[in-house]
């Protein structure tokens, strides 16, 4: 096994960072935390048409920063750390909807 992993590749298009220590990039002057789980990576940045930008590592798509700058990741928040809003059932079939 080698001791550590070739960096991942990003097109053209991207903008590259890597992830600080404490789970930071720079981005835009100002610092935007992203995940401790990627410390040492790479990541990519790049623009929608709307100017938010998606953050991907490797071919994941982990999150989105809006126009303020501030990241929101894709995932579900982890059971613990918040409350998740409730959902409303269907009163025919009895399930949530997606």
């Amino acid at each position: 096994m080698p001791e550590r992993l070739d960096d991942p590749w990003y097109d053209a298009n991207h903008q590259v960072r890597r992830v600080r220590s404490n789970g930071e990039i720079k981005w835009k002057g100002d610092f935007v935390f992203i995940s401790e789980a990627l410390i040492d990576e790479l990541v990519g940045i790049t623009e929608l048409e709307t100017g938010d930008h998606i953050v991907r590592f490797c071919d994941l798509d982990i999150g989105l920063i809006d126009r303020t700058g501030m990241f929101r990741r894709f995932a579900p928040p982890r059971v613990g750390l918040s409350q998740p809003a409730k959902q409303k059932t269907s009163k025919l079939s009895g399930i949530s909807p997606v």
